[in-house]
């Protein structure tokens, strides 16, 4: 019962692990947005930060972190992914959004990451 405290608190943080194999198989097809991660940091609670450019414009991501292996967190690469929107807010307006992604890995893993900051130009 020792790992239940641990498990409770790694729910709490935010903090999840990949398994070996992806727990749901994914149909590449739909992942049409492209996205171009340019920089990734850890944020709080071990959690990604990513500066990203989707269709020309400038957004900051943020997602749940990566466990590389059994103590060590790892960053996304900068490169370029496929994502589908996953979630988008029906209540939208012209000058508010939420908007949420998830990013297909080159091995076939998923990453959802939201919308936490949008610019103009390059931050």
């Amino acid at each position: 019962m020792k790992l239940l405290p641990a498990l409770a608190l790694s729910t709490a943080l935010g903090i999840y692990t990949f398994s070996a194999h992806a727990e749901k198989k994914v149909n590449p097809a739909d992942y049409t947005v492209p996205v171009h991660i340019t920089a990734c940091l850890y944020g709080a609670g071990n959690s990604l930060v990513m500066q990203a450019v989707i269709n020309g414009k400038h957004f900051q991501l943020t997602g749940d972190s990566i466990r590389s292996d059994s103590t060590h967190f790892g960053l996304l690469h900068p490169g370029d992914y496929k994502a589908r929107l996953w979630d988008h807010s029906d209540a939208k307006t012209d000058y508010l959004s939420y908007d949420e992604y998830e990013l297909l890995l080159p091995d076939g893993h998923t990453l959802k990451a939201a919308v936490s900051g949008i610019y103009e130009s390059t931050p």
